[in-house]
């Protein structure tokens, strides 16, 4: 054992453990517990918040991906297929990129960005609202319990 470990030793084995209060870890836990709840709190109000504003967004591009179907006459070619399928079986080719030339795709993203963050940020709403009680009921938590 050199010099430090042997200073080191001494210094240390000196030292006594402070008393503790009885309700330390209760509090703490219970301190934990209500920052936890805070957070999940505010975290489902950004959510659903966010939810409702891209909700908002999500009406005025699917009604422009209407829009634009009807302006591109995709529509009229999609009917095609009920009514002249066997027409279109002799040139299925021409007619599978006549419809992909027309396929809105700018509106139609649009609307599925809109739509996808929609029901995302619901999800995480729903989730954040029911995790804001009993956040010690995790298991993490349980074992500290006393």
């Amino acid at each position: 054992m050199d010099t430090f470990e042997r200073q080191n030793a001494r210094m240390f084995s000196a030292l006594r453990a402070a008393p503790l209060p009885e309700n330390l870890l209760k509090d703490v836990l219970a301190h934990v517990d209500q920052a936890a709840r805070k957070q999940a709190r505010f975290r489902a109000v950004c959510f659903g918040l966010g939810s409702l504003a891209s909700s908002f967004f999500a009406v005025p591009a699917v009604m422009y991906t209407a829009y634009e179907m009807g302006q591109t006459g995709f529509l009229q070619f999609l009917s095609l297929v009920w009514s002249d399928g066997g027409v279109l079986l002799l040139s299925w080719k021409e007619f599978s990129l006549t419809l992909l030339e027309s396929f809105p795709v700018v509106g139609m993203t649009l609307a599925l960005l809109a739509i996808f963050v929609a029901l995302s940020a619901l999800r995480l709403t729903v989730y954040y609202a029911r995790h804001m009680s009993g956040v010690l009921d995790h298991p993490r938590f349980t074992r500290f319990v006393i």
